[in-house]
């Protein structure tokens, strides 16, 4: 899954870094598409950046954006953001 990416080459290491662990990556990117299959109000993820190293990748910001209705217990809420001025 990792060679795919554009910067693929980057994982092999860069200006003296060591390779990182592509399978970290590949799992990294697997749970995030899991989680928008199992979440309906899912409409957007933003990880930036995935910091992946030899022993792992982890994300240092991420951004969920959700669909105008949320959904909790069976209840319907607005999005109180879309009604700002």
């Amino acid at each position: 899954m990792t060679r795919e990416l554009e910067a693929s080459p980057l994982f092999d290491g860069y200006r003296g870094s060591p390779a990182v662990d592509r399978e970290a990556v590949a799992e990294a990117i697997v749970a995030v598409g899991d989680l928008v299959a199992e979440r309906e109000a899912i409409r957007e993820v933003e990880i930036n950046p995935l910091l992946a190293r030899p022993d792992g990748a982890v994300a240092l910001d991420a951004l969920v954006s959700l669909d105008g209705e949320l959904h909790d217990d069976g209840d319907r809420r607005r999005d109180r953001r879309r009604n700002r001025s």
